[in-house]
């Protein structure tokens, strides 16, 4: 994420959150380049959703891959946001 993304406070679209993890929920783990293309993200949207994921402990990362990508799962709390998404 760009010095300026996190000055403005940049945050996901809720559209756009829920299909980040609902395709880490169904591929993971997988990597972001993964995620990005089963989602339909560009990547620098899917590596933005992830970061944001990430620091809000939505997903996490279980190791890193063959060519130092991260593999990113749902933890616990990612599901029941995304719980409390589908029930919205």
């Amino acid at each position: 994420m760009e010095m300026n993304e996190q000055k403005r406070g940049w945050a996901p679209r809720l559209d756009g959150l829920k299909r980040f993890l609902e395709t880490v929920a169904s591929w993971g783990p997988a990597s972001v380049y993964r995620v990005a293309r089963e989602g339909g993200f560009p990547y620098i949207t899917a590596y933005r959703y992830m970061r944001y994921c990430l620091e809000k402990g939505l997903v996490s990362s279980l190791r890193k891959g063959r060519r130092g990508s991260l593999k990113l799962v749902l933890t616990e709390k990612g599901r029941r946001f995304l719980e409390a998404l589908d029930g919205a």
